[in-house]
């Protein structure tokens, strides 16, 4: 039995809400992810295939940089001794349902997208080297449909079988060492703020990863909307 926890905050803006929400859960882009969204402490059932297609993916694989393209120093949320993430590549593409695979994708044709930006990233938690692969959408619309759709997206990408977002991994990025492809166990988080939802799997690169292992679920949160 695997357990997924949600987490509001509601933001004011001007006479309407928005929403930054978290959704930390199971899963990777290669492999299962647990059920639906539940409160905390709740648990979700046995996992499901989620499996992603072999056509999204990209057939080229690209050199690492000698060095990250850029640093980024985040303080960490409530104490701790932040992380400096070195972003070793990224790109920032229109045509998201391009860059998915499985339901999501008919997902994302029928709620468009203004732009996916896709980070493959390294940083230290806790003394130990992590991997961790982030991707942001933002939704077009006006304000109701546009944060709307977020909400809608952000549920469905945390459910079995639905697909996901590709990762830079999965598109021939890679790292300077570690797995070819996102590993799985690892830390799954889907986070949104108003019409934008960041999806982060992390894992370390020393090791085993435990499944949604708490200090890179936290880390995932500390370096939100940072790099």
């Amino acid at each position: 039995m695997r357990v997924r926890h949600v987490v509001l905050t509601a933001l004011t803006v001007g006479s309407l809400t928005a929403c930054a929400s978290t959704v930390q859960g199971n899963g990777t882009g290669a492999g299962p992810r647990t059920g639906e969204v539940t409160s905390p402490g709740a648990s979700s059932g046995a996992p499901s295939s989620n499996a992603p297609s072999k056509s999204s993916a990209s057939s080229g694989v690209r050199p690492v940089p000698s060095t990250p393209l850029r640093t980024v120093n985040v303080p960490a949320q409530n104490g701790g001794a932040g992380y400096v993430v070195k972003v070793w590549a990224q790109a920032e593409v229109r045509n998201c349902a391009a860059h998915a695979y499985g339901p999501i994708i008919r997902f994302l044709r029928t709620h468009p997208c203004y732009a996916l930006k896709q980070v493959l990233a390294t940083t230290t938690v806790d003394g130990r080297q992590v991997g961790f692969a982030q991707r942001e959408i933002g939704f077009r619309g006006g304000m109701d449909q546009s944060y709307r759709a977020a909400g809608q997206f952000r549920e469905l990408v945390t459910r079995s079988g639905t697909g996901n977002l590709n990762d830079l991994l999965r598109e021939g990025y890679r790292l300077p060492s570690g797995p070819t492809s996102v590993p799985f166990p690892n830390a799954f988080s889907a986070l949104g703020q108003d019409n934008s939802v960041t999806v982060v799997e992390a894992w370390y690169l020393d090791g085993p990863t435990p499944d949604n292992d708490p200090p890179l679920v936290k880390m995932a949160q500390d370096i939100f909307l940072r790099v």
